[in-house]
């Protein structure tokens, strides 16, 4: 912090202490643009405290409140409808308020039509879609085949990579009731985790997220089904539900390929 002296350009008798900090920058030049001074209509006679102030330009002091109302003196001047007003202060009149579009500048208007145009060039939408193959297919797939049950939820397929993509899956099962096992020995050690994972799973299966099906490995095609290990996550910061159940659909089968392997991006867990 620095103490120092601000002196008034009206009377240089005047003095005001005021502590500083000291900052590489406090924002950026102002104004912005450059202000057409002469149609503010500014009366003849006044003094102002800044007399550059329609040039753009650094601002080298930030004065805080605890100043600024002793700085003012009587005196308010209006320049008119939509126009700024004139303060008067022990450093000269101060200019504040809304300046009109046709009191800047030529070149400034020109500089800010430029930065419009800029502005929203870059927010524009593009006309032309700039999907993967990979999501247009997903898209493709979620057109064709989305519907309503009559229940009033919505069902679509899986987005296979192509239609044989499942095929190239093998055993799963092994791996998903090892994962199993390991949890099951959890369980035994916490039995409060078992009750709220029971609790989840419950809850799954009256929502329909899911039902109960025969165990058998393969569906009725021959072709090898694919079992989602899962396991749970504690979050001890969470609000509402600590627990998390985690289905690792990346999981990869005996072949070396998982659901997410053969499904694209918008469906893989």
């Amino acid at each position: 912090m620095l103490n120092t002296f601000i002196y008034s350009n009206v009377d240089s008798s005047r003095r005001i202490k005021i502590q500083c900090a000291i900052l590489k920058d406090i924002t950026c030049q102002l104004p912005q643009i450059n202000i057409d001074v002469q149609k503010l209509n500014i009366p003849d006679g006044i003094q102002l405290a800044d007399p550059e102030f329609g040039t753009p330009g650094d601002i080298d002091m930030l004065i805080g409140a605890d100043c600024y109302y002793n700085l003012l003196s009587d005196g308010i001047i209006y320049l008119g409808k939509r126009l700024p007003v004139l303060q008067n202060t022990n450093l000269g009149w101060l200019v504040a308020g809304n300046v009109p579009n046709y009191c800047i500048s030529n070149n400034s208007q020109s500089f800010a039509n430029n930065l419009l145009t800029k502005f929203w060039t870059v927010e524009e939408i593009p006309q032309k879609s700039s999907l993967s193959d990979e999501d247009e297919a997903a898209e493709n797939n979620f057109i064709a085949t989305t519907k309503v049950l009559e229940d009033g939820r919505f069902q679509v397929n899986m987005p296979l990579k192509t239609p044989t993509e499942h095929q190239k899956l093998g055993d799963s099962f092994s791996i998903a009731k090892k994962r199993f096992s390991m949890l099951e020995k959890r369980f035994q050690n916490n039995p409060k985790l078992f009750s709220e994972y029971k609790d989840f799973i419950d809850e799954y299966i009256a929502l329909g997220h899911a039902k109960y099906v025969p165990l058998t490995m393969t569906n009725s095609n021959l072709e090898n089904k694919y079992f989602i290990p899962h396991l749970c996550v504690i979050r001890e910061l969470s609000t509402t539900t600590k627990l998390r159940v985690v289905f690792d659909a990346s999981c990869k089968s005996s072949s070396g390929y998982s659901l997410n392997d053969v499904t694209l991006k918008g469906f893989q867990v």
